[in-house]
């Protein structure tokens, strides 16, 4: 589950696998804590994450419209591509899925330099402009 606010605010809740259900993630945009569940740790880091980054279709949506690839359609659905500026070799590409009847993203995937799936979100009841509220990005 993914909750993301256009002022930069997010909460990454793990569904699957079940190895990391449970594991949280909070970035109130000046710090991000990961909450290890099953090893009740937590982890503080500063929010300039750009592997963090990558998970977000705000993001995805910058690249695309300054260094779009080549997009992929078939009747049911529309792959966008862009490049990733990124030195991180695995953060290198990525590409949004529409559904096409739906107008909804369903899939978005990053890839690595060797064109290999390296974060994979799926999106399965993505929701336009829903209200949150502000005290689900709140740290622990």
């Amino acid at each position: 589950m993914k909750h993301v606010n256009s002022d930069g605010k997010y909460r990454i809740e793990v569904l699957a696998p079940e190895s990391v259900l449970g594991n949280i993630t909070i970035s109130d945009t000046i710090n991000t804590v990961q909450n290890n569940k099953s090893l009740g740790t937590q982890i503080k880091t500063a929010s300039n994450n750009n592997q963090r980054s990558s998970l977000f279709i705000t993001n995805f949506a910058h690249y695309f419209a300054t260094n779009p690839l080549e997009p992929i359609q078939s009747d049911d659905e529309t792959i966008l591509r862009a490049l990733l500026n990124s030195d991180n070799p695995y953060i290198h590409t990525q590409s949004l899925t529409f559904d096409n009847k739906l107008l909804t993203p369903t899939r978005l995937v990053t890839y690595d330099v060797n064109g290999e799936e390296r974060i994979v979100v799926i999106f399965k009841n993505f929701v336009y402009n829903v209200t949150l509220e502000d005290s689900i990005f709140q740290i622990f």
